[in-house]
């Protein structure tokens, strides 16, 4: 039995389709809606015009993994969670930011620490989406409106900071609630620093993954033995030296090429607007696309004064795109090939 929750604008509504079975078996987790659910199930989250879809990704209480490059460490998660299927869009972007204009979170004095013009959108004096890039994709008019530029609505957002990010998801669990009950950051003031943030991950609203939720999920093939670390099998997970999905190393072009966007992609991406975000490589074994390549995308995760980068972008080499490699960059810095994906803790 296959089940779909669609949450519209706070409303939750719970399609059950029978016949369907899930191949990795069943769980007991929740989606907010008393719904036992089965890893592979899917959120849809309608904002306005747009959806975003999520994935239930783990139903484990503690499910342990490899993780590196040569698969020679491993974690364990003890958080039951939603996936987003794809890179969040320039058009689910424009849609929750224009929520927060139109609800008053941004203050048309550029110099106030929420500040907004047609070049910069801030918040706690940080700056969160590098509107006048010529590489950015969402616009911000002087009537007061956020759009997607044409063509692009389904391109994965650039141009982003972490601060940027992080903001999306407070702003986005308020839309969907109509409260802040449920918002995962605080620690959010008129000076914000990173490093003053604080992640409730209880809380269900929505968050950015954690940089060993974001490995796991990239790592997950269930039952699917191909190109995978020994010594783990229920569930299998991918080497670490492979893209997302992939049935060989990075070394090997057509398997990455058939998984990824990226600098070795035939054709090769000669720059942000020849990526999509609605698949662009073929979905991994949970359903998520381009968990290797097309952007970079941020974690929450801390690494000294900076935050965890994974999955490489469609201007680097496939070296990048292996599941197990982690980068790291300033929460302030905002590029043409850097994005985000949401995550949602499940409750039990």
């Amino acid at each position: 039995m296959k089940k779909i929750l669609q949450v519209v604008f706070g409303i939750l509504v719970i399609l059950v389709f029978a016949g369907c079975p899930n191949p990795n078996g069943g769980g007991d987790g929740d989606g907010g809606g008393g719904v036992s659910l089965s890893i592979g199930d899917t959120e849809t989250v309608t904002i306005g015009s747009e959806t975003l879809t999520m994935i239930y990704a783990n139903d484990s209480a503690s499910i342990n993994f490899p993780t590196g490059t040569d698969d020679g460490s491993s974690a364990t998660l003890t958080t039951k969670f939603f996936m987003g299927e794809t890179e969040v869009t320039n058009a689910v972007m424009a849609a929750v930011y224009q929520w927060a204009y139109d609800n008053s979170r941004f203050s048309s004095t550029v110099g106030d620490h929420n500040g907004l013009d047609t070049t910069t959108a801030k918040h706690g004096a940080q700056q969160l989406l590098d509107l006048d890039d010529i590489d950015c994709q969402v616009d911000y008019d002087s009537s007061g409106t956020f759009s997607a530029e044409t063509g692009y609505k389904n391109n994965p957002v650039t141009n982003v900071t972490w601060y940027g990010s992080v903001m999306f998801c407070n702003w986005l669990t308020e839309m969907r609630d109509g409260n802040t009950d449920n918002v995962v950051y605080t620690g959010i003031d008129t000076t914000w620093e990173d490093d003053e943030t604080t992640a409730t991950v209880t809380k269900t609203g929505y968050r950015l993954p954690s940089s060993d939720e974001w490995e796991y999920t990239a790592r997950y093939r269930g039952a699917d033995s191909t190109n995978t670390v020994s010594g783990y099998t229920d569930p299998y997970f991918t080497q670490g030296d492979s893209a997302s999905g992939a049935i060989a190393d990075y070394n090997n072009a057509a398997a990455c090429q058939a998984v990824a966007v990226y600098s070795g992609s035939s054709p090769a991406p000669t720059d942000e607007a020849a990526v999509k975000s609605l698949g662009a490589g073929s979905a991994n074994s949970l359903g998520l696309y381009d968990m290797s390549g097309n952007v970079w995308e941020w974690c929450f995760t801390e690494s000294g004064s900076s935050r965890i980068l994974r999955g490489g972008g469609w201007y680097y080499s496939a070296s990048y795109l292996r599941v197990g490699y982690v980068l790291s960059d300033n929460p302030d810095d905002e590029y043409d090939d850097l994005g985000f994906r949401l995550c949602r803790t499940a409750n039990d």
